[in-house]
């Protein structure tokens, strides 16, 4: 039996250090996943209404369907701004859209947007990783990763993002959640 705990410890510890050497990979997965069906979504309503409706009222259109998508337990939510740097969507901080980001910068100096506008410029889209505090956390800074991708009738960059110590507790509780439910042997 003390074998069999020990084997069972052991598979446990394991699983665990699998999961947290996952943590970047999954989050780079959901931003992804997330901001291509951000763009499915933009790219039906663009199609739908092209030629019946002005760029601005289907850019509105999509802006208002993007605005309220929530997921990760509320916290994750869409971003875009177009390729000079202008807010077309903070689906958090509505009173940022129409602003200039290009001064923006992460907690330790990063140039986010910038950065992100050079990487759907060259690439079309891809991940961006910097620094950036949490609403009520102010004085504590959390690594961010995030993908963007350019909307090209547009002109607008869509972007979502993590914060990879949210994901991280994340597992952590499904961890705890599969380690509450072993049993083995009669108990």
């Amino acid at each position: 039996q003390q074998e069999m705990l020990r084997q069972e410890v052991n598979r446990a510890a394991e699983s665990i250090r699998y999961q947290i050497r996952q943590t970047d990979n999954r989050t780079r997965k959901t931003v992804r996943d997330r901001v291509d069906e951000a763009h499915r979504v933009a790219t039906h309503i663009y199609q739908v209404n092209q030629g019946v409706t002005s760029e601005a009222e289907i850019g509105m259109m999509i802006r208002e369907a993007l605005r309220e998508l929530r997921f990760n337990d509320g916290r994750g939510y869409y971003f875009s701004f177009d390729l000079n740097g202008i807010a077309r969507l903070h689906a958090d901080q509505p009173d940022f859209e129409g602003r200039d980001m290009l001064a923006v910068k992460g907690a330790t100096g990063e140039d986010v947007v910038g950065d992100m506008l050079d990487l759907v410029r060259k690439h079309g889209q891809g991940y961006s990783s910097y620094t950036w505090s949490k609403p009520g956390e102010e004085q504590h800074i959390f690594r961010k990763i995030a993908y963007v991708r350019l909307f090209e009738p547009l002109g607008w960059v869509i972007d979502t993002g993590d914060y990879v110590d949210d994901v991280r507790a994340d597992i952590q509780q499904e961890v705890l959640h599969r380690i509450a439910g072993l049993r083995f042997g009669r108990d």
